[in-house]
């Protein structure tokens, strides 16, 4: 690197001095003997070659190239002798030149030099192609500053044309060095190339294109180094390679064709040069050379067998030597092994070696026969290798395919092909390798694979081809079972839809008349609900399963079973749109099994879509007479959200009231009064009714007893609404029981109560007197009867009689 960069340096410094001295036959000396050195170190680079045997075999122009580039040291010894020797003649001999511009020359020239090496020693590249584009432009403008202040004058004696003249001839000869030289290309030198054009731009244009003197070499440096550099830096090595390839120096060519896919990977003509030279090597003495065995690329062998193995009915020899290429990789390269046991059941089958190919084949579908270091190599081949074993021929087939597929193989099969699948969906033989699979797929296969949970579901599975391969089956009468079966299997990749995709069975097995399949369908529904939650179905799984709930219990309604229609009923009765007509029938059930309570819960909602429908209101009617005051108070918060306490008042208070009500409707009307007490028991209401009852019923004890639990209830709580009217009415009942019982203060008492009632008048002020007339409160039964007699009412008499007998007294 050293001697390279040194060399270059010179060169630039000398050319660029010539050009400032404008000496002519100064440059053409120089340059001839350069020239004259690079012919003899190229006449010495022939010797040298023919020397170790190499002897030129194409033509001339690329055996020059070869000898260039194998004999780099040579051309630069023959460039800077040439060069220096020139130099010398033109100070020494011809005086063009004085020592000092020799000294300066050379001076300016190892300066060079050592700066180009110290740049090159840089490690990062990002920070040196910044310091190169740094110095190009600095450089470039501080020459345009210094020149701009000089008037444009380069000095006595200097020609602007010759000078860029001779800064743009340094261009070719740098980039011969830089082709000849072992040091790969990197930034400096078109940071040099850019230099030099700026320079020669602004000496030779002059100050009217300046700008475009700076911007131009800029452009330049930075396309090239993003763009360009690495190809350049491959098309080296390519030359390189391609010159050892035409001299047969198969180690050095496979070297270079290496180092230029290294710089560019995707470089179309390295790759066709390296695959040109593989295609050549003697397969019978690559054992002899260890040094070429380092440098074959097995990847391109198998790639050549692949090509000679799947050629048009490849002949004998082309399998021999398919095979051959086999054995070379598998013995230098066992990672690669796998691709190896492909190609040879590729190999066996197209000798009708079947036997061998099947032995083969089997093995490379074993997972177990392969270790971690030769996955990669057997992850590739799997795909083709189960085509083969399946699709490509009958025998294979039999004896492989078919049975590994048997053997539980099948998900591993699926696996591969969904990766495959994935990297390459429109692939054609993938998606009938694909198809083929799936078709022989069942429930146990997958179970086999992903478990019996569920929620367990298998990887590298396609289940919503399965899905569409099952739902295209259900409407024929001979597959339907088995697209039942592949939903049984898809639904297990999209649980949120297992619902609605079950019940897609269900129609299918309603259509064909196949309860059994329909039962365990609607089941199906009811279970993946039961497992995942309602809120977590899609929303067409809810509809499914809320139809499949409410067709369940409707057919369970019909058939008479009580049970399973409750249950499935119920759950219908979830859905927002499950309407009045479920709810009826739950009643219905429930009322058949005795459960008044569970009865009247979902009554009381059909109540609420149609309050006046008689049949709503008749089961009402018959809850309430099932309904016992325990059932009250084993349910009380249930029924106390439910019970009608205003229908219970009034209802009872109608029978009561009735002319015509006997026995009967007084023993409904004390059991509608009881439950009131039941759910209320601080109501006046209830308790005065229950006492009315008794007393219609001839059960007077009974009856005043309740009737005075009521008056005290009244009493202490302050009733109102019902309760109040009530009892006053007890009031008044209680105050007629203790005047015909003489008791007459508590007479006097309930008298009073009533007497706030709206209702009372002429008759209370009448009894109220005899109450004061039979305590001996004279004066106060007078007065009442004086307010009895100012009414007319049916007592009226009775009132002036005792108005008389109290004034003789």
């Amino acid at each position: 690197m050293l001697f390279e960069y040194l060399t270059k340096g010179l060169t630039l410094s000398i050319l660029g001095c010539l050009g400032w001295h404008n000496k002519i036959p100064a440059t053409l000396i120089v340059l001839g003997l350069m020239l004259l050195g690079l012919i003899v170190a190229f006449v010495l680079a022939a010797r040298q070659a023919a020397l170790q045997k190499i002897k030129p075999r194409t033509s001339w122009p690329q055996y020059l190239i070869y000898l260039m580039l194998e004999y780099p040291r040579m051309i630069y010894v023959g460039v800077l002798a040439g060069l220096l020797t020139g130099v010398l003649l033109i100070t020494l001999v011809f005086s063009y030149w004085s020592f000092l511009d020799l000294s300066i020359a050379l001076a300016v020239g190892v300066g060079m030099g050592c700066l180009l090496i110290a740049l090159r020693l840089i490690p990062q590249k990002l920070v040196r192609r910044i310091i190169i584009g740094a110095l190009v432009i600095s450089g470039t403008v501080f020459l345009y500053m210094y020149w701009g202040k000089q008037g444009w004058s380069l000095g006595e004696g200097t020609s602007p044309i010759t000078l860029g003249v001779h800064l743009l001839l340094a261009v070719p000869l740098l980039y011969l060095l830089t082709i000849a030289g072992r040091t790969e290309e990197t930034e400096i030198e078109i940071g040099l190339v850019c230099a030099l054009l700026g320079i020669a731009l602004l000496v030779l244009v002059g100050p009217s294109f300046q700008i475009m003197a700076i911007l131009l070499p800029t452009v330049i440096y930075l396309g090239y180094t993003h763009y360009l550099l690495k190809d350049m830096q491959a098309f080296k090595a390519l030359l390189r390679g391609m010159g050892h390839a035409k001299q047969g120096a198969t180690a050095e060519a496979l070297t270079s064709f290496r180092r230029a896919l290294h710089f560019s990977p995707q470089h179309r003509l390295a790759r066709q040069e390296l695959w040109k030279v593989h295609r050549q090597i003697d397969l019978r003495q690559v054992h002899q050379d260890e040094r070429l065995l380092k440098l074959i690329d097995f990847d391109l062998c198998l790639q050549r067998a692949r090509d000679l193995l799947f050629a048009d009915a490849p002949t004998a020899e082309q399998i021999a030597e398919a095979k051959q290429l086999l054995d070379l990789v598998l013995v230098q390269k066992p990672a690669l092994r796998p691709a190896v046991f492909y190609y040879r059941a590729v190999a066996h089958t197209h000798a009708r070696e079947y036997d061998k190919a099947a032995t083969v084949l089997r093995e490379l579908l074993d997972a177990s026969q392969f270790g971690p270091d030769e996955q990669t190599s057997r992850d590739g081949i799997l795909l083709p290798a189960w085509q083969l074993a399946l699709m490509q021929h009958d025998e294979l087939r039999k004896r492989v395919g078919d049975p590994l597929l048997i053997s539980g193989q099948l998900m591993t099969a699926i696996a591969v092909t969904e990766k495959a699948s994935r990297e390459n969906p429109d692939a054609t033989d993938v998606k009938q390798l694909k198809a083929r699979l799936y078709n022989d797929i069942t429930l146990a296969d997958y179970n086999r694979e992903a478990g019996d949970s569920p929620t367990q579901q298998a990887s590298d599975f396609d289940h919503k081809y399965v899905y569409e391969m099952g739902v295209e089956r259900l409407d024929l009468p001979t597959a339907y079972r088995r697209g039942v079966e592949l939903l049984a299997i898809a639904v297990r990749g999209q649980p949120k839809h297992a619902p609605a995709v079950w019940k897609l069975a269900a129609d299918a097995a309603m259509k064909h008349d196949d309860p059994a399949l329909l039962k365990q369908a609607q089941n199906e529904v009811k279970a993946w609900t039961k497992l995942l939650g309602v809120k977590e179905m899609s929303e067409e799984s809810k509809v499914a399963y809320f139809a499949t709930v409410k067709q369940m219990g409707e057919q369970a309604y019909h058939e008479g079973r009580l049970d399973d229609a409750l249950e499935n009923l119920i759950l219908a009765s979830e859905a927002p749109q499950s309407g009045a007509d479920t709810l009826r029938m739950i009643a219905e059930l429930y009322e058949k099994q005795g459960n008044v309570v569970q009865t009247m819960h979902y009554n009381e909602q059909c109540l609420l879509y149609d309050a006046k429908n008689p049949q709503y209101l008749e089961r009402r009617d018959r809850c309430y007479i099932s309904l016992t005051p325990d059932d009250i108070n084993a349910h009380r918060e249930k029924l106390g959200k439910l019970i009608d306490q205003s229908y219970l008042l009034k209802k009872s208070r109608e029978i009561l009231d009735a002319k015509n009500s006997g026995v009967e409707q007084y023993e409904w009307a004390k059991h509608l009064s009881e439950l009131l007490t039941a759910i209320a028991p601080e109501r006046v209401a209830g308790w005065a009714l229950i006492g009315r009852c008794f007393l219609r019923m001839g059960q007077s004890e009974n009856g005043v007893k309740a009737l005075e639990y009521a008056y005290h209830l009244g009493t202490q709580n302050k009733p109102s609404g019902d309760d109040l009217e009530q009892w006053y009415l007890a009031s008044r009942i209680l105050g007629d029981f203790y005047l015909k019982e003489q008791r007459f203060a508590e007479a006097m008492e309930c008298f009073k109560s009533f007497s706030q009632s709206t209702k009372s008048g002429a008759d209370t002020h009448y009894k109220l007197g005899q109450c004061a007339e039979g305590l001996g409160q004279l004066a106060q039964a007078k007065k009442h009867y004086h307010s009895a007699n100012m009414f007319d009412h049916p007592q009226k008499y009775e009132v002036s009689q005792a108005l008389e007998r109290l004034g003789s007294s």
